[in-house]
């Protein structure tokens, strides 16, 4: 993969990485709800994928456990989803290692 390839995807997703790390740690406030609608509302563009999974991921926290814990669930998916995203940074960045192993197994 070129290097500008890697470093345009290391770009893409390390802002996802640094919004799911600002909601996951940020202090909890009384209308939280409100603002994570504003914070993960990406529009129209190539990056309204994320939106619709936070959307998701959101609306799923809600269904699954209840309101008490429901933030804090949600906050755990996009820890998860920080961690998922840094681990792709590095496979891209990795690439040719990551296809050598799986063509010699």
């Amino acid at each position: 993969m070129p290097l500008w390839a890697s470093a345009a995807i290391t770009i893409l997703l390390a802002s996802v990485v640094v919004q799911n790390l600002y909601i996951a740690f940020k202090p909890i406030k009384n209308d939280e709800e409100r603002e994570l609608e504003e914070v993960f509302s990406y529009g129209d563009g190539p990056l309204a994928v994320f939106g619709l999974f936070f959307a998701f991921a959101f609306w799923f926290s809600g269904k699954l456990f209840s309101d008490k814990y429901q933030l804090v669930s949600f906050r755990v998916i996009t820890l998860l989803m920080a961690a998922l995203m840094v681990g792709l940074i590095g496979v891209v960045w990795n690439l040719d290692a990551v296809a050598n192993f799986i063509m010699n197994e």
